[in-house]
């Protein structure tokens, strides 16, 4: 009898340990469905980049003294660099304006991250997103990825 009860607890042990691998793996387990979680928040993450990147074009182009982007990409390349500033002659209102549109774009910048972030945690939860990240760029996970894509 002593024998039987060592057995059955072994047998239950195993059964346990055996079990929470099994459920270790379902959690790793990257299904379809996942991948096309995973797309539609590609496809969304394109979508709000494209936006803001016309929106801050927008906003440098409606800036007369930006002349177009030109002034606004000449203060750009100076990178703050106050020699390099004044040699360009760089007026205080051209300075100013060039601040208020980088104040602007740091700010549109720190939504699209919060929304990001938002759209991976309610469709995958991170740690899921990125193991797709990782595995799609080669291997099976990556023709799959792709197969869905295409459809």
């Amino acid at each position: 009898m002593l024998k039987v009860m060592k057995v059955f607890r072994l047998s239950l042990v195993l059964s346990l340990f055996v079990s929470a691998i099994a459920f270790a793996q379902d959690d790793n387990v990257i299904t379809d469905e996942d991948l096309m979680h995973y797309k539609a928040i590609v496809d969304a993450v394109d979508s709000m980049k494209a936006q803001m990147k016309e929106e801050y074009n927008d906003m440098i182009q409606a800036e007369e003294l930006m002349q177009g982007g030109k002034r606004f990409k000449e203060i750009k390349q100076t990178k703050g660099d106050s020699l390099k500033l004044a040699e360009l002659s760089v007026t205080q209102e051209e300075q100013a304006i060039f601040d208020k549109i980088q104040s602007s774009y740091a700010d549109m910048k720190a939504k699209f991250k919060e929304s990001y972030t938002s759209i991976i945690k309610e469709k995958l939860g991170i740690k899921k997103y990125n193991e797709i990240k990782k595995g799609i760029k080669k291997g099976e996970l990556k023709e799959r990825y792709d197969a869905l894509s295409a459809k």
